[in-house]
């Protein structure tokens, strides 16, 4: 199996053709993709011309993942411990990760993005970048930097906020080193986005099942939910809430190029539950037993009671 869905089809990761508009959202159209190898004189050589129009097409992706590598190797200098070990989650918090006494009392709610590029080790420095990098640009290419962006963003801080409304006692210590809030949720939250890509573009749920990249996508979530269900017995709601952001999120961007009003329709739905998910989860509010309590104050960092 490819570990990198994109590359086994052309499904997620081409842009649609035809049409001259330029797209406000930050896709150019026709000129991106394979028809941006033409003109007309004929087929361009390729060169370097055509290595910085791969990188202009999927400058988002590259420009996360190198985010991602230089805070780990900063935490790494700061904390004065080897790359290959854990960061202590003090370094972390100061560099932007999700902290939820500084969320809950500071009102620093932009932890809940910031903390997609803050990685607890290299491990998981290595699987974002095998995962998102083989991913992300395809993506990218076929529904613009502008439209990635809020994909990425969205549904990775609404998987975050989900987890933390739904079961905050997964960031205690016994559970640090599978459920945190750090780049693991933004692929998550872009892996679901290749299935929503798919589902969006062509109308239909059953595209889903039949595009090999949505396929391979959809085998890496199950492989990683089972994985850590195995060691945990817990399904964990920040990841499982980013991908199926993400696949809401992916479909609506996808569907309204194809359609505009509903697609917005549908993209305004999905962001106004992100944002009600952060904001309830900054004020420091936990489903339980089916209603939003307080959960409290954090005492020494951490919070009271089993939220």
């Amino acid at each position: 199996m490819d570990p990198h869905p994109s590359s086994q089809a052309a499904g997620p990761g081409d842009p649609p053709r035809g049409g001259g508009a330029r797209d406000p959202w930050g896709d150019a159209g026709p000129e991106h993709g394979p028809d941006a190898r033409h003109d007309a004189t004929g087929p361009r050589a390729a060169g370097p011309s055509a290595l910085a129009q791969k990188l202009r097409e999927a400058r988002a992706s590259y420009a996360f993942s190198l985010a991602a590598v230089l805070l780990l190797l900063l935490a790494a200098h700061r904390a004065g411990v080897p790359f290959l070990d854990p960061m202590p989650h003090g370094v972390l918090v100061d560099l932007g990760a999700y902290d939820y006494a500084r969320v809950r009392d500071h009102g620093e709610w932009w932890r809940f993005f910031t903390t997609l590029f803050v990685s607890r080790m290299a491990i998981d420095a290595l699987i974002y970048a095998w995962i998102f990098l083989g991913l992300g640009p395809a993506i990218e290419r076929s529904l613009g930097t502008v439209r990635f962006t809020v994909l990425y963003l969205a549904a990775g801080a609404g998987g975050v906020a989900l987890g933390e409304l739904l079961a905050p006692n997964l960031r205690g210590p016994q559970y640090a080193q599978m459920f945190s809030a750090d780049t693991l949720v933004a692929v998550y939250a872009v892996l679901g986005g290749a299935i929503g890509l798919v589902v969006g573009k062509s109308g239909k749920l059953s595209a889903a099942v039949t595009d090999p990249g949505a396929r391979g996508a959809a085998f890496w979530l199950a492989i990683w939910v089972i994985a850590r269900y195995s060691f945990t017995k817990v399904l964990d709601p920040t990841s499982l809430g980013a991908a199926g952001l993400g696949a809401v999120i992916g479909a609506a961007l996808a569907f309204g190029r194809r359609r505009p009003v509903p697609g917005i329709v549908a993209l305004a739905l999905a962001l106004a539950l992100v944002a009600g998910a952060i904001a309830l989860a900054a004020q420091g509010r936990v489903l339980r037993d089916g209603e939003l309590v307080d959960r409290g104050r954090p005492a020494g960092g951490a919070p009271r009671g089993p939220g």
